[in-house]
């Protein structure tokens, strides 16, 4: 064979190489996806008694493990479109894999309560970086398939998060907390060597000569549609997140005296619900897409009426309305994935040239709204302790004082939703949205 013969099959075969090795990283991406999900759902909602018991820790302190998360995820919403921007999804996946591999271990090995809450700013911070920097990845590597592989990463995502639900309570039952949360921190580990070793192979764009930009975000900030939008979806998606991803397992034992697998199987059952309204209603703003802002209107009546009715059932306080109440919070579950709704509404309110950064920031405040309203769940639990910080069963009372709280505050997206205008499928942003005219464009 001729020189250049064996030049050619060698430039071949690195592209082949190349090829698989993008393939890889979107695997891994996948993985790490799948894990926003797992660690949102599962620590400490589904592990609350264990880690309480373990560290002595009280509702307050157990709430803000979960709280730090959530802030620290949604700071990364907000910055990491510009990361994503100026270093591309390949590099800032990166780093977050090995962010999320540091806080995995550590939470493992804290010998105290401010080293869990470091190791979960630390998480946060990696898989903060995963939503966009896989959509970037997926529109490098996926070109001419971008929908649909961006469908496909959506909903392994939403495995993880039921994974993180029933699946890790049991496993964590019959084999320790401990010892699960070290196999899933080993194969977090493995998964990042692997993107690191593909990492080495692939072609990454180029990093931007552009600077990072802060005038995109004063134009979504003071855009008086999307502060009303915040305050309708995002706010109830932050009081539901606050409170499912922290003690609605534990009010299902303590209320209902239901087994952690049974509460923990309910939780699932939403997430699976979840994730299967969120196709649902992706296809309904499809196919009646002026209909959307009507669909946004009766969706966030839904959560109150829940909410008042299973406050209505606790006040009753018979275990007879178990199932009526477990049907109520899976009714939620279906709202929640509501996203393609919000996600039509946030984009014909928004300059379209910065829809991407108005959908970022708009996930950012979700998260906001979840870490508050868990900070708030502990603050309330931590009033009915009776004199005992690390009280493992709490009384009815405290619940329904939640409960009602819950109530009073869903109330506000409910109304606030119906003063949107009903853009009719098109969008419907003018300069003089902006108050104070900050932002205008």
């Amino acid at each position: 064979m001729s020189v250049n013969g064996d030049e050619t099959l060698k430039f071949g075969n690195r592209e082949i190489l190349k090829k698989y090795c993008v393939y890889g990283i979107f695997v891994c991406g996948l993985f790490l996806y799948a894990l926003v999900h797992f660690h949102r759902n599962s620590v400490p909602g589904q592990i609350y008694n264990e880690i309480s018991t373990y560290f002595r820790l009280d509702a307050t302190q157990m709430a803000s493990i979960g709280a730090s998360l959530m802030y620290v995820y949604a700071f990364m919403q907000f910055a990491n479109g510009m990361l994503v921007d100026k270093f591309g999804g390949f590099r800032v996946l990166l780093w977050g894999g090995m962010f999320t591999v540091a806080g995995s271990w550590l939470f493992i090995f804290s010998g105290n309560y401010w080293l869990l809450i470091l190791s979960r700013v630390l998480t946060g911070i990696g898989i903060g970086a995963t939503y966009l920097s896989m959509l970037d990845i997926t529109k490098i590597s996926f070109p001419k398939n971008f929908s649909i592989m961006t469908g496909f990463f959506l909903g392994v995502g939403q495995v993880g998060g039921a994974v993180g639900t029933a699946p890790f309570a049991a496993f964590c039952q019959s084999y320790g907390w401990l010892t699960c949360l070290k196999v899933i921190a080993g194969i977090t580990t493995a998964f990042v060597l692997f993107f690191m070793a593909c990492f080495c192979v692939v072609d990454k764009p180029p990093v931007s000569r552009q600077p990072m930009r802060l005038g995109n975000y004063l134009t979504v900030l003071f855009n008086r549609y999307n502060i009303l939008n915040n305050f309708s979806f995002n706010f109830a998606y932050g009081l539901f997140y606050g409170f499912f991803s922290l003690i609605m397992k534990k009010f299902l034992q303590d209320s209902y005296g239901m087994s952690s697998e049974g509460a923990s199987g309910v939780t699932c059952a939403m997430l699976i619900m979840q994730a299967v309204f969120n196709q649902t209603f992706g296809i309904l703003v499809a196919k009646y897409n002026s209909s959307g802002k009507r669909f946004f209107d009766w969706i966030l009546a839904v959560p109150f009426c829940c909410c008042v009715s299973v406050l209505s059932l606790s006040l009753y306080g018979s275990s007879s309305c178990k199932p009526i109440v477990i049907g109520l919070f899976i009714i939620m579950g279906m709202i929640a994935g509501c996203t393609p709704v919000s996600l039509d509404v946030t984009r014909n309110i928004n300059p379209p040239e910065i829809s991407s950064t108005a959908i970022g920031f708009n996930n950012s405040m979700a998260y906001v709204f979840s870490g508050i309203f868990a900070t708030m769940t502990g603050a309330v639990l931590g009033r009915f302790s009776d004199g005992n910080a690390f009280a493992m069963t709490y009384p009815p009372k405290a619940y329904i004082v939640l409960l009602a709280i819950n109530s009073v505050l869903l109330l506000i997206p409910a109304v606030v939703a119906r003063f949107i205008p009903d853009y009719k499928g098109k969008n419907i942003y003018q300069p003089s949205c902006q108050l104070f005219g900050i932002g205008k464009r």
